[in-house]
């Protein structure tokens, strides 16, 4: 990709908007890690969006490594396990690489990536379009994005997301031509200012995460015996007519290190008339039955927005909405577990996925 064809909008220092406007056209930002004491900078772009031409590009100004921040549940219905299971903190939970099943070569061209890594992005692909390993590398990011952890990929899906774009986001480390070290500080300056490209921290992220939150409350707490466990209903909401979920709750979750966690969609055909078009029922009973087993956890009901009418689809059809994410990290803030991990329905054992901001 030439300069010329990217120079569309000067770098903007750690303005928000311009990042946004880049990404819904498919354009490329500077990330910066504003917590680094190096400032390094990580290139992202929508994966959904990206060209052959632009994964070239990337490619000449970065490591080469590409990967690609996914929602967990995307992984899980891909069938992408983490390489390292037990990784905690703000290490990245990469899952094992892919290249598309069909459509490529060797899948290392820049043409076959951009393939595979818009593959990604689509929300019906199944875990049988993509041969492992590969050359694209994939990695699962926390519930409720930033505001359930602070790291590089939850921001990049993050900012694809806030820009309107498929919950699939590219991140590459901006590296020096010369000497292949990662670049930051003023040097990631010049870079944006050369190619033209916008900038925005991972603060400037969190910030406005933060600030579009509903201030969903716990408004109730009641006792819910369910299957002879004592569990505990709580009721959130964000003001009165808008979204009310329910968190059943088993044990003390204050402080609590991998608590499991499981996120249920409202389903209604499935839900409360047990319908077997989908898995949702039984997904939802596995949940709960897991959590009984382990003798403490939470099973998160999100409802539908109200207004939006009868919610007869499936909700496995689409992707989560940011909305849920804000709404999931608000309700486990609330709970504040040190660290929780995801309860798979569809396996016989939980996977690990530790969020130790969320409580704070």
């Amino acid at each position: 990709m030439s300069r010329q064809s990217l120079a569309v909008l000067p770098a903007t220092g750690h303005d928000l908007e311009p990042a946004l406007h880049a990404i819904r056209r498919g354009r490329p930002v500077l990330l910066v890690d504003d917590r680094d004491p190096r400032r390094e900078c990580v290139l992202v772009m929508a994966a959904e969006t990206v060209t052959p031409a632009l994964v070239a590009w990337t490619v000449r100004r970065s490591s080469g490594c590409l990967s690609v921040a996914l929602t967990a549940s995307t992984c899980e219905r891909l069938r992408l396990p983490r390489m390292q299971p037990d990784a905690a903190g703000d290490r990245p939970a990469f899952t094992v690489t892919v290249d598309a099943s069909e459509g490529v070569g060797t899948g290392i061209s820049a043409a076959d990536r951009c393939r595979t890594i818009r593959l990604l992005a689509e929300p019906h692909t199944v875990a049988s379009d993509f041969t492992r390993p590969g050359h694209v590398m994939p990695v699962a990011t926390a519930d409720g994005g930033l505001l359930g952890r602070r790291c590089r990929p939850e921001a990049a899906l993050d900012l694809v997301r806030l820009a309107g774009r498929a919950p699939a986001a590219v991140l590459a480390d901006l590296v020096d031509a010369a000497d292949g070290a990662c670049v930051g500080g003023a040097a990631g300056t010049a870079f944006a200012a050369a190619e033209r490209l916008p900038m925005v921290t991972i603060g400037t992220l969190v910030s406005h995460r933060r600030g579009r939150a509903p201030g969903l409350r716990r408004l109730a707490d009641v006792a819910c015996p369910v299957v002879g466990a004592p569990f505990r209903a709580h009721g959130y909401a964000t003001a009165p007519g808008g979204r009310a979920h329910v968190a059943l709750v088993l044990g003390e979750t204050r402080g609590a290190e991998a608590l499991p966690v499981h996120v249920h969609r409202e389903c209604p055909t499935a839900d409360l008339f047990g319908s077997s078009a989908c898995g949702c029922r039984e997904h939802l009973d596995a949940a709960v039955r897991a959590v009984t087993a382990a003798g403490r956890g939470v099973v998160v009901y999100l409802r539908a927005a109200p207004g939006t009418g009868p919610t007869l689809r499936c909700p496995a059809a689409s992707p989560a909405s940011s909305t849920d994410d804000v709404d999931v990290a608000a309700i486990l803030r609330d709970l504040a577990p040190a660290s929780t991990r995801t309860v798979d329905p569809t396996r016989p054992a939980f996977e690990e996925m530790t969020c130790p901001s969320v409580a704070r």
